[in-house]
């Protein structure tokens, strides 16, 4: 049983482009950043619920502005690498978010704020299943395994359960947000995403699978702070926000709207 291998179309790659050199993949980092804002790069996947999230905390925090910036967690990793002013990074991927926090001092913060569901969904199908994908002539939309986990996990759960060539044309998306988007647009006949894309939609619970756990590596979403020298200087002020948000992130009510946007909680919450 050999793996089964992403396909480029050309609809799709010329979508990727667009999109890539578009705002709608995420927001780079002005040239000029507000220094009055803390700026947090967001995993696309945490969107809807990291909107919800910041009004809350906004709401406690008057003198506090939060400039978000959005992409996959490969790629603000590699804007991180190249100096992009971020304070935090809300990653899906532990394994960048750890390679950043140990880069660092070690006392810089790191958590676990979530771990993050699969759900198959294919638009005017109920309760469609892996029995069901394997006969599908369609299109299946995943985020790129390289960039993404929520594709990484997506390619583990395929490869697990294809036990012959699948019917079905595989494409990919630049992270978990636009493979939603080519299946929410019609680009693709159905596709792997985040449950928290699912709820936000408003798409109901018989017309979505909930994949197994056990069928990918958990999705263990990490928050870190950034502490590169550029920010060492910006003053007490900066970093009382920063703890701020950070312990934000961990309380009980933070942790019971995670919950409630599709995610397992990753803190106790206080």
């Amino acid at each position: 049983m050999s793996a089964i291998k992403p396909r480029f179309p050309a609809t799709a790659l010329l979508l990727l482009m667009v999109i890539f050199i578009s705002k709608g993949c995420g927001d780079s980092p002005k040239q000029t950043p507000d220094k009055t804002a803390l700026r947090i790069a967001v995993a696309t996947n945490f969107k809807p619920a990291f909107e919800r999230l910041s009004k809350l905390f906004l709401s406690q925090h008057s003198l506090v502005t939060i400039s978000a910036h959005y992409a996959s967690s490969g790629l603000l990793y590699a804007q991180i690498n190249n100096g992009a002013p971020y304070h935090i990074f809300l990653s899906a991927d532990r394994t960048r978010a750890q390679n950043i926090w140990k880069q660092q001092n070690p006392d810089t913060g790191i958590f676990t704020y979530a771990y993050g569901q699969l759900v198959l969904w294919a638009p005017g199908i109920e309760n469609p299943e892996f029995e069901w994908l394997q006969q599908h002539q369609g299109s299946v939309a995943i985020a790129n395994p390289e960039l993404a986990p929520y594709g990484q996990a997506a390619l583990s759960c395929l490869n697990k359960q294809a036990g012959h060539t699948p019917a079905y044309q595989l494409v990919l998306g630049s992270s978990v947000a636009q493979a939603f988007h080519f299946v929410a647009s019609g680009a693709a006949t159905a596709g792997l995403v985040a449950k928290s894309q699912i709820l936000d939609y408003g798409v109901a619970e018989d017309h979505y699978y909930l994949v197994p756990a056990d069928c990918y590596a958990p999705i263990e979403q990490l928050a870190v702070v950034i502490d590169s020298p550029p920010y060492r200087v910006e003053g007490s002020t900066t970093r009382i926000k920063i703890k701020a948000f950070m312990e934000f992130l961990k309380s009980k009510p933070a942790q019971s709207l995670i919950e409630e946007a599709g995610y397992l909680r990753g803190y106790p919450g206080e």
